[in-house]
């Protein structure tokens, strides 16, 4: 398995790690990992949603029987779903 090294992470955002980490009795290394796959989860599904690229096949279908979001409306749907992340468990 690679390991990465990240440089430059501003201290309010390593703090915010820190509480995801802490918050779900996680190690740090697991939350980020964690962090990594749900914002990585989270823009394909934008993507998608937005009729990018990487929405071929079954999911054009989709999107033409129930629409797709503008860019506003992702975003507000993506600050939404942080929202409730935060939220106590």
């Amino acid at each position: 398995m690679p390991d990465f090294l990240v440089r430059g992470i501003e201290e309010q955002l390593a703090l915010r790690i820190k509480d995801y980490a802490r918050d779900r009795q996680l190690t740090l290394n697991d939350g980020v990992l964690e962090l990594i796959a749900a914002g990585l989860d989270s823009r394909a599904a934008h993507v998608a949603l937005s009729g990018g690229p990487r929405a071929e096949g079954g999911d054009r279908e989709v999107r033409t029987i129930g629409g797709s979001w503008d860019s506003s409306e992702a975003s507000a749907f993506a600050d939404a779903l942080r929202a409730l992340e935060r939220l106590p468990r």
